[in-house]
């Protein structure tokens, strides 16, 4: 019999007093009635409990987050990267992601190259970042197409000091947030053995997307300076 996974180097285990990190309100989406109309399509789809319980706050369905998921964008630049999270719909060219509703792509936050954070949505605002978690998840964007330090597009140390205040701040401000995992790990609650896997849902069991991002080294320099258990 093979042996259980362990997951424990997605829990948070540190909590301390925590400061606010300087976040940009420059490129905040403004809430708009299609935007909320399609956030609803997309729960009453893909998470029907979620649709029949979900709070509407000024313009915005909101959550009480769970998880923190990191990602990165596979675009080079932070211009590129608002654009793309501008309009409400999804482009046609994401063939599966469109195919399952037609709500944008949204992150709670971007992170560009040099540290800088940007706020996109309002961080308790439910976004479409990570399939079977959306209802319950804060996203962190990092600029970037590949892992810590590799080639002209790779993630950078700002990027990683940027996260770790980031993560610091929302781990101290919500205390509701019990995991901290890359966007490649998020089936890893799909897992009966993990911690958290009441709080992962997916109305169709075939949607499903593989990711990489925002790579091993990346996450295990972070999860060291968060000082959680393990490495991965």
């Amino acid at each position: 019999m093979a042996a259980p996974h362990d997951f424990s180097h997605q829990r948070v285990t540190h909590r301390s007093a925590y400061t606010t990190p300087e976040i940009s309100d420059e490129f905040a989406l403004v809430p708009s009635e299609e935007r909320l109309d399609l956030t609803r399509e997309y729960f009453y789809l893909h998470n029907p409990s979620f649709f029949e319980e979900m709070t509407e706050s000024s313009g915005w369905i909101t959550m009480t987050p769970r998880v923190i998921v990191v990602h990165y964008t596979a675009k080079p630049t932070l211009k590129e990267t608002i654009d793309y999270f501008q309009p409400n719909r999804i482009a046609s060219d994401r063939a599966q992601v469109a195919a399952n509703g037609d709500l944008n792509v949204g992150i709670q936050f971007v992170v560009d190259t040099d540290g800088r954070i940007y706020r996109s949505y309002p961080e308790n605002a439910v976004s479409r970042h990570v399939i079977g978690l959306n209802h319950l998840s804060i996203g962190i964007e990092n600029v970037g197409d590949s892992d810590l330090d590799m080639g002209e597009d790779g993630l950078t140390w700002q990027q990683l000091e940027a996260n770790v205040s980031l993560i610091r701040y929302l781990i101290g401000k919500y205390p509701t947030i019990d995991f901290v995992i890359a966007h490649s790990e998020y089936r890893d609650l799909e897992d009966p053995g993990h911690p958290g896997h009441d709080l992962f849902f997916e109305q169709f069991p075939a949607y499903r997307t593989e990711k990489v991002d925002p790579g091993p080294r990346f996450m295990r320099e972070l999860r060291k300076r968060l000082k959680t258990r393990g490495s991965h």
